[in-house]
């Protein structure tokens, strides 16, 4: 029957068996508000797929951070044990139970089946996820083995109806159901992109997460010692302008559902006391280094899509073809751009 791949959005690279990668649970995006439309004679109201042009996330956002997989065959990949999956599924939990709409069964048994979350899980007794916000009081956190043996039942169901595009989600601003699908991103193309944002061009810019989080935090006590002496509260001053700090790596993150959330449920942890950033990092990586991703695609100008399959290509075919349609692109670009009088040295394209 042969094999099914899956393409990089961002690089264009074949996903195959065995490779890492990474799942970004996305929505499509919508304008603020509607457009009355006449088709056939009858008006309706639409709503068009983004209410901008900038951004990673303008067209289809993320609803929580990246999940990191293992690939297997036909779209299907196997979830990795990991501290950053463990945050990230708690948020997507949580988001599903909140925003996701019930679809109902259609007529094709086989590819149109139903979807009701919460129904789901109710039925299933699975224990709900705390680990993207405050666990709630006499509440034990699950095992690493017990987290991800839920996990993966209502992750399976997830899958099932995902690929047949039958997923729906509210939209904070207009609440209108949008789909619900996951970008694909191959895991060396990720690796890539926080490794440029770390050698990006200005000072500023270049500087490893705990170096960026540890200013954040040394600017978020230095604001509430100032405020704290007129009166204000000092845990709420350096939690806003941490947070808002942390913001300032991304401008996607400050709409991210799931980010908003994990950030939110870690700020109660600062305080007079919390000054020592290698203390509290653990707390805020997976969150910072979502950020330094989103930083990457930006710098490079690229937004997230829904996922594409790239058909059987076991040696990365497509992958390289890509590549050199891409170089030999830039090569042709950049030599037009010498000939109008620009820095050659600016635009030194790579070989394909």
């Amino acid at each position: 029957m042969g094999s099914l791949h899956l393409t990089c959005f961002a690089s264009g690279q074949t996903i195959g068996e065995r490779d890492p990668y990474v799942l970004i649970p996305v929505r499509q995006q919508s304008t603020y508000e509607p457009v009355s439309v006449i088709a056939s004679g009858r008006r309706s109201l639409q709503y068009g797929a983004a209410h901008s042009a900038f951004h990673p996330g303008c067209y289809w956002l993320p609803v929580t951070g990246p999940i990191w997989m293992t690939y297997g065959d036909f779209g299907r990949g196997e979830l990795v044990a990991s501290d950053s999956n463990r945050l990230w599924l708690s948020a997507l939990y949580d988001a599903l139970l909140g925003d996701a709409t019930i679809t109902e069964a259609g007529s094709n048994e086989f590819h149109q089946h139903p979807f009701d979350f919460r129904r789901f899980v109710l039925e299933r007794g699975l224990v709900p996820q705390t680990d993207a916000r405050r666990p709630s009081q006499g509440q034990t956190p699950l095992s690493d083995a017990e987290f991800f043996r839920q996990a993966k039942i209502w992750w399976d169901e997830l899958m099932k109806v995902m690929w047949e595009d039958r997923v729906f989600m509210r939209a904070p601003a207009t609440k209108r159901p949008r789909p619900f699908t996951f970008a694909v991103l191959h895991g060396d193309a990720a690796e890539q992109l926080w490794q440029l944002e770390r050698e990006a061009r200005d000072g500023r810019n270049r500087l490893q997460p705990l170096t960026f989080f540890a200013r954040a935090l040394s600017v978020a006590h230095t604001v509430a010692r100032k405020l704290a002496s007129q009166g204000h509260s000092y845990e709420r001053t350096a939690a806003y302008v941490l947070r808002s700090q942390l913001e300032l790596l991304a401008d996607d993150l400050r709409y991210v559902p799931g980010a908003i959330q994990v950030v939110s449920g870690r700020l109660d942890r600062v305080s007079a006391e919390s000054k020592d950033p290698e203390q509290l990092f653990p707390l805020f990586r997976a969150y910072v280094e979502f950020g330094y991703l989103l930083r990457g695609l930006d710098a490079v100008g690229i937004t997230i899509k829904p996922r594409v399959f790239a058909g059987e290509d076991f040696d990365n075919s497509k992958g390289r073809a890509f590549a050199k349609f891409v170089g030999e692109t830039s090569i042709r670009v950049c030599e037009r751009r010498r000939q109008e009088g620009y820095d050659a040295t600016a635009f030194d394209a790579p070989n394909p």
